[in-house]
């Protein structure tokens, strides 16, 4: 016979929890579906991000655009982050994002004009900095109430597929 260990009412809701092993692996398995949804649901977030910033990134050769992609990292079994961005090699994606020298975003640009040569007009050109071109800021601002949506129903849909047997019930 299963042990009753507690009882919590929120919000009109009952819930007992038993201390037996069907319990704990009901438990178990609730707890890892979650964590399923949330990836999964993460994951088509992130997507949408990636391509909302493919859009709005200003394009050149197109390397920057086809660069911005997407990493999971799972740190337990209910949190999952995704980093989206270009490839590490391409460093100018963060120079248009945040700006350089006197326009630099966070202020810590350099505050003097300086010099490069630039291979694609064969010469050399003087500078105080680039304008921000923020296009990851944006895209993820644009699609936050969709990757709300995403992952609300993502969970929604494993956990209503997820049945449990209630003790006592018919």
């Amino acid at each position: 016979m299963a042990m009753r260990t507690s009882t919590t009412t929120k919000n009109g809701v009952t819930i007992e929890l038993f201390n037996d092993k069907e319990t704990r692996q009901i438990l178990i398995e609730a707890e890892k579906m979650v964590g399923k949804a949330m990836a999964k649901a993460v994951a088509v977030g992130a997507t949408t991000v990636v391509n909302a910033a493919r859009k709005r990134v200003p394009v050149d050769t197109g390397q920057l655009a086809r660069s911005i992609t997407y990493e999971l990292q799972q740190q337990g079994p209910k949190q999952v982050t995704a980093i989206v961005g270009p490839t590490k090699d391409l460093l100018y994606g963060m120079y248009l994002e945040y700006g350089t020298g006197i326009y630099a975003v966070s202020g810590m640009g350099r505050k003097t004009a300086w010099s490069y040569f630039y291979k694609k007009i064969n010469r050399w050109v003087t500078t105080v900095g680039m304008k921000p071109k923020p296009y990851l800021f944006p895209a993820l601002q644009s699609s936050i109430k969709r990757i709300q949506a995403l992952i609300a129903g993502a969970i929604k849909e494993d956990i209503d597929g997820f049945t449990v047997g209630i003790k006592g019930s018919k």
